[in-house]
C-alpha cells in the first residue's frame, strides 16, 4: 500500500511536536503495538512514518561541510 506524502509528513510533524527527541521511540512503540495486533495497513503507514522521521533526523543533524 502506498501512502500520501502529505499524510506521512503530517504524522512526522505531529510526533516531533508532541514528543520532541523521543519521537522515534514513540513511533517504535506504535509499530510494535500494531505488529502485535496484526493491523497491517496501519503498520505499513507507521513504517513509512519511521523512515521519513529517520531521514529528517539524519538530515537535520548533519553539519554542513565547510
Amino acid at each position: 500500500m502506498t501512502f500520501d506524502n502529505k499524510t506521512v509528513t503530517a504524522a512526522v510533524k505531529n510526533m516531533i511536536d508532541q514528543y520532541g527527541g523521543r519521537a522515534l521511540a514513540e513511533v517504535d512503540v506504535r509499530i510494535e503495538e500494531l505488529k502485535s495486533l496484526e493491523h497491517q495497513d496501519a503498520l505499513e503507514l507507521w513504517l513509512e512514518v519511521r523512515k521519513a522521521l529517520c531521514f529528517k533526523i539524519e538530515t537535520s543533524t548533519k553539519s554542513p561541510k565547510p
